[in-house]
């Protein structure tokens, strides 16, 4: 039986004073954490700082990304990051196709866990 996860983690947490959360039941199996920000705001550098300390308190992380994360999110990456002009609306359409996408395709297999 997998031991849960999100106690320990939320001790942490609260111990920084960051993150104002409930204590969660003993049958959290889990927690998920998504960083958004504009480009170049430094998710990417975040996301590998958490999921190093998240990894050295012992935790399992999986790491995924939206746009990119399956072939799709990457074609749409692509399109936005590099192509011509996309209207704002198309833009935004785009991004809910794909997180669409990656949450019924399971890339990173969370499902599974």
């Amino acid at each position: 039986m997998p031991t849960p996860t999100a106690p320990p983690l939320w001790a942490a947490c609260h111990r920084l004073r960051r993150v104002n959360l409930p204590e969660p039941s003993s049958s959290s199996l889990g927690l998920f954490i998504a960083l958004e920000g504009g480009d170049g705001s430094g998710k990417s550098t975040q996301g590998r700082l958490l999921c190093a300390w998240l990894e050295g308190l012992g935790h399992t992380v999986v790491v995924t990304r939206e746009p990119g994360g399956t072939e799709f999110g990457r074609t749409v990456r692509q399109l936005v990051l590099h192509g011509g002009h996309v209207a704002p609306r198309a833009e935004a359409l785009l991004f809910a196709a794909d997180r669409a996408h990656h949450v019924e395709t399971d890339p990173a297999g969370i499902g599974a866990r």
